[in-house]
């Protein structure tokens, strides 16, 4: 369409008047060239001949955008014209395309080319996992022309991307990346790398793990006959441990695993000593654990050629005697002596002596008479030809102690308790005996206790016994000694001055006497089953010595002539009884 305006312009312009000038269409440059990174070149339109030059230009490209002016005329000088490119509208490579400038002074063609590079990578991802400080990718150009870049990092620890920019026009070019852990704590991180280009922007992500190693001990001590101990090997940081041991003496005979790698679970080391290779003594030595993620020690201390089984004694609160044995373990001969740092540790024996293979015994005994109660520690200083141990010694002094001692059941009361309690050390065992029948139980009858107190319940019967006041003892047996509880209880009588009462025909009121024939106090009270028994005073009361005289009245008006007979029932903590009465209205007594 372009070309037709244009057509039709010229043939306006070239017939317009019977005689004209010639203008002559110049242009230069004739080519444009906007390489990778040029978005806007320009041209000049001028006119080396007479008159005026008017001119159209057409493009044959829809990425050449812009053309200005794409019309216009010019009589002298010259008229720049600007060319835009868009680059967005193509894949990358390499485009040519032309400009045409048709006038009335002839057509010139300008070529125009560009260059549209492709920012490609290597790879989108680095995984320096726990051990890698080094990696690398590579950056070309998938276009055409040159590709420049640049490069940015969004963490401290990626400390160094080298080149961090360049320029490739073909082939590639090779970026080192180095991570620095040293900077960071144990753990997982995640990180990125942007490339910045003319042919587009790609993200590279940078992960990289922190291990930490750990080791749950330090220290392995072969003590007595110890053979085989163990440690774990941990990974308390992220990604994977990777770890090896090496140890410093021949007598540290096995190390299993001796490498290994561990990432969250821990990994469980068995060392081995061997003591037969090495003369009586204490022994040193080391295992180094190196890693990915550092180094640790561990302390290795070995006793060879000694040996003592068991190296503490506990008598507790009954042992009297306990027994250990000194080993000869190695090579050599072990020579041997023993002191006590404690008088109450008694006896000794034997207390030196030599060994050339197999084990001695030795006898401790100890004596608690000269203590007080309570818990002792004592130490046995064994010195051999190699150095020095020492057996602990403990011991305790149990004590017994009572709360209350002495329980009073009074004339009432049928269970009690007290307490039994350690007054000194260890462990205190205990058993109980009662003096009497009537103590009927004591519950629990045995038991220990170290620190707290045991609550003892005992139970009276005066059913079984004849009224008056009776003691005994609860005797308590220990191992912290012997004690005694008293207990005392009474056993009230009832007794009755009458066993009935008559008012005959005229009597209103009559007397009896509750007296009590036993120990402790007396409690009772009084119940009528007829009407006409109007008043018992008192109803109720309690008695300890002497007698209580109750008083009883009787209402005849409220019935009529005849004999009667009623009861009162006496109800007291020493049992029950009671006694009738008898009254009549009118001449008849039931009572002869």
């Amino acid at each position: 369409m372009k070309k037709i305006t244009a057509w039709i312009f010229l043939k306006v312009c070239l017939f317009c008047g019977s005689v004209m000038a010639q203008p002559v269409l110049q242009i230069d440059p004739t080519e444009l060239n906007f390489g990778t990174d040029l978005n806007s070149l320009s041209f000049d339109i001028s006119n080396n001949g007479s008159d005026t030059l008017t001119w159209i230009i057409t493009e044959s490209e829809d990425w050449i955008s812009s053309v200005t002016p794409s019309i216009g005329s010019v009589t002298t000088g010259s008229q720049m014209i600007t060319v835009m490119v868009n680059r967005s509208l193509d894949a990358p490579g390499f485009f040519t395309g032309l400009i045409t400038v048709t006038s009335n002074g002839g057509m010139e063609e300008i070529t125009v080319t560009m260059d549209v590079p492709k920012l490609a990578l290597s790879t989108a991802n680095l995984d320096f996992k726990s051990d890698l400080t080094s990696l690398t990718f590579d950056v070309s150009n998938a276009g055409s022309g040159t590709l420049t870049w640049s490069l940015t990092e969004d963490e401290s620890w990626i400390s160094s991307v080298d080149p961090s920019s360049g320029s490739v026009s073909v082939g590639s070019e090779t970026v080192t990346v180095v991570v620095d852990r040293s900077i960071v704590d144990p753990g997982a991180y995640t990180g990125s790398i942007m490339v910045t280009s003319k042919g587009g922007t790609e993200t590279i992500d940078v992960k990289m793990d922190v291990p930490k190693l750990d080791v749950s001990s330090t220290n392995l001590d072969f003590m007595g006959d110890l053979s085989s101990l163990t440690f774990d090997v941990s990974n308390v940081g992220g990604g994977i441990l990777t770890w090896s041991l090496a140890e410093n003496e021949s007598w540290i005979s096995s190390v299993n695993p001796s490498s290994g790698s561990v990432s969250t679970v821990s990994q469980t080391v068995t060392v081995m000593v061997d003591r037969s290779v090495v003369s009586p003594g204490p022994y040193t030595g080391t295992i180094v654990v190196n890693s990915n993620a550092g180094m640790e020690t561990i302390s290795i201390n070995m006793i060879a050629g000694f040996v003592v089984s068991p190296n503490q004694l506990n008598f507790g609160s009954d042992s009297e005697t306990l027994t250990f044995d000194i080993i000869n373990s190695g090579g050599g001969t072990l020579m041997w002596s023993l002191t006590e740092n404690e008088s109450w540790i008694s006896s000794v024996t034997p207390s030196d002596g030599i060994i050339t293979s197999g084990a001695q015994t030795v006898s401790v005994a100890v004596d608690r008479s000269i203590l007080p109660p309570g818990s002792y520690s004592g130490v046995i200083i064994i010195d051999y030809n190699g150095g020095r141990q020492n057996v602990l010694v403990h011991l305790d002094k149990p004590r017994i102690a009572l709360s209350p001692e002495s329980l009073d059941f009074g004339s009432d009361r049928t269970s009690l308790a007290f307490e039994i309690s350690n007054g000194g050390g260890g462990l205190l065992t205990w058993s109980l005996t009662e003096s009497e029948t009537w103590i009927s139980s004591v519950n629990p009858s045995s038991g220990s206790t170290t620190a707290d107190s045991q609550t003892v319940v005992v139970t009276v019967d005066r059913v079984m016994v004849v009224p008056g006041t009776y003691s005994g003892l609860i005797t308590v047996n220990s191992n912290g000694g012997t004690d005694s509880v008293n207990v005392m209880m009474d056993a009230a009588g009832l007794s009755l001055s009458r066993q009935s009462l008559d008012f005959g025909s005229n009597d209103t009121s009559l007397t009896f006497d509750i007296s009590n024939s036993g120990g402790g106090i007396l409690t009772w009270s009084l119940t009528e089953n007829a009407t006409w028994i109007s008043s018992i005073n008192p109803s109720s009361d309690s008695v300890s010595s002497g007698s209580r005289t109750v008083t009883v009245m009787v209402d005849r008006s409220v019935v009529v002539p005849g004999s009667y007979s009623g009861t009162i029932l006496v109800n007291s903590n020493a049992g029950t009884d009671d006694f009738e009465i008898g009254m009549e209205i009118g001449s008849i007594s039931f009572l002869s």
